[in-house]
């Protein structure tokens, strides 16, 4: 499930995308161009509740970032 800005049928600008049967992501949160998750200051909450936090370029975790380990 997308909430979020969309122009032309497609993801663009900030936005959260929550999957309903998740298998390794559960949500990805930040900026959004032209459909593809990428942007400097995005979010990557993990199953279990690991979660990434920094850069992402089409829905890769790119350049600087920190990944924070579970509270469990």
């Amino acid at each position: 499930v997308y909430k979020g800005s969309v122009i032309k049928g497609m993801k663009h600008g900030n936005g959260v995308l929550t999957y309903i049967n998740p298998t390794t992501v559960t949500t990805l949160e930040g900026t959004w161009k032209n459909g593809e998750f990428t942007g400097d200051n995005c979010t990557i909450n993990y199953v279990g509740g690991m979660r990434y936090i920094g850069s992402v370029t089409n829905g890769c975790k790119n350049g600087q970032g920190t990944m924070y380990a579970s509270k469990y």
